[in-house]
């Protein structure tokens, strides 16, 4: 696991203790970045167009 990811785990642990959802979504947040560029290119591409697609519908 990369150190980022572990950090970003970590933020979000505190966070959820913090009793902040804002702090937990925000952390959780950033954990999936570092997941996804730890991933090869091709999966990073599908993600990110699932990503938009769920956009597009959420608005």
């Amino acid at each position: 696991m990369s150190k980022k990811l572990i950090e970003s785990i970590i933020a979000s642990d505190q966070a959820a203790h913090d009793g902040s959802n804002d702090g937990e979504i925000a952390a959780l947040r950033k954990a999936l970045e570092a997941t996804i560029a730890w991933l090869p290119a091709t999966m990073r591409r599908d993600i990110e167009a699932a990503r938009s697609e769920a956009e597009d519908l959420r608005y």
